[in-house]
């Protein structure tokens, strides 16, 4: 008969092991208190197996909120030895898909996916497998393929509709948003997200409901609407401050540097970029950097500043080229374009023109089955929609 060593656990750790959210209900300032129990516990208690590899891939979770990948990342790989010698299965994926997650982080998306696809099949327990289905279909979509983004972001939103999960049934509408955004397709991608604000304010799921501030606010900035980016960017700031790490936080100060630049005022905006480059080098996030150095780009370019654009954005592109990013090759086409136009380069401006829309053509124009696929998603997206009214 198995004992039950949850009596023995200290407030913040019990607090947690009861949570059915576990770590991610905690904001970061609550999270370090909870692994040194953890740690403690570890320490002065000999537990079930199960119990020890419940609280390892809690430590694990909590390392990587709060921005502690390189740690992290050994401890799921402790967990994942562990798990293989003691038969579990459950924990086994637990620790391949954090392993999975701290590729993503550092830009490494490939390496991430072909993880994530070695590991679906063997997966028994649904909860699980709808969220590396979740996981997939964000990879995908950072390397720009929408078919197999918003495939993977189907399939993860059956099983949680199936399982009435419906926080989880707001993170896909999430993805599927920021799979539209990629496919600028924003009325859709904005009234997904704003759907998803009411179910994370349902749920006082406060960590989420950042992120959708976040996406919001980038819709309304795609659109035009600076007042209200700036509006749902600022809440998203505050929130982030609270519950994210510093990588998630530099995610909103990008956005915030890029509202600034729409408002024209390219000083703030640069103060804002050039505070998340730091946090990206510093975490060695590879596609995040690439994308801000084309953002600064643009600012130095709308200043006057040439020589500065030009330095950012061959940064930027021998970065993307070298990820396998298409969207950010794009991006920096279109603006060595405007560079050597305006510089009456015409025949280098009319080169990176035709780049531009090869790559253009090649995300968008080339993929027979993605209007199939869109379509699917949309099919489930209507179909929880009725269920919740119901």
């Amino acid at each position: 008969m198995k004992r039950d060593f949850s009596n023995k656990f200290s407030e913040p750790l019990q607090k947690v092991w009861d949570s059915k959210d576990g770590i991610s209900s905690l904001s970061s300032s609550e999270i370090p208190p909870v692994i040194e129990a953890i740690d403690s516990f570890l320490k002065q208690q000999k537990c079930e197996i199960e119990t020890k590899l419940k609280l390892l891939v809690m430590r694990a979770d909590g390392l990587a909120r709060l921005g502690k990948y390189d740690e992290a990342l050994l401890q799921y790989q402790h967990l994942r030895i562990l798990a293989e010698q003691h038969k579990s299965n459950y924990y086994k994926i637990k620790a391949v898909n954090g392993i999975a997650v701290n590729y993503m982080v550092h830009g490494e998306f490939l390496r991430a996916i072909e993880v994530w696809e070695t590991i679906i099949s063997e997966i028994e327990e649904q909860r699980q497998k709808a969220d590396v289905h979740n996981n997939l279909g964000i990879a995908y979509a950072m390397i720009d393929q929408c078919q197999k983004a918003l495939e993977n972001h189907y399939s993860s939103l059956k099983i949680d509709e199936e399982l009435g999960l419906e926080q989880d049934v707001g993170i896909n509408y999430t993805n599927l948003a920021n799979t539209y955004w990629r496919l600028q397709q924003y009325d859709k991608c904005l009234e997904l997200n704003l759907q998803v604000t009411a179910i994370f304010k349902k749920h006082h799921s406060d960590r989420y409901l950042a992120s959708s501030y976040g996406n919001i606010s980038g819709v309304y900035a795609e659109k035009g609407d600076y007042n209200k980016a700036l509006e749902y960017a600022s809440q998203s700031l505050i929130l982030k401050e609270k519950y994210a790490n510093v990588l998630e936080t530099a995610l909103t100060l990008t956005t915030l540097g890029s509202i600034y630049r729409h408002l024209h005022d390219h000083d703030r905006a640069l103060e804002y970029y050039n505070k998340a480059l730091a946090t990206y080098i510093d975490f060695e996030d590879q596609y995040s950097t690439s994308n801000i150095n084309l953002n600064i780009g643009w600012a130095y370019y709308e200043m006057g500043d040439i020589k500065n654009a030009l330095k950012q954005v061959n940064s930027s592109l021998e970065l993307a080229l070298k990820i396998n990013n298409p969207s950010v090759v794009m991006g920096n086409y279109k603006l060595l374009y405007s560079i050597h136009k305006h510089q009456k380069r015409y025949k280098s401006a009319l080169d990176y023109h035709e780049k531009y829309h090869e790559t253009y053509n090649k995300l968008f124009h080339e993929n027979p089955k993605l209007m199939l696929a869109q379509s699917e998603a949309d099919f489930y997206r209507k179909k929880t929609e009725q269920h919740a009214e119901n």
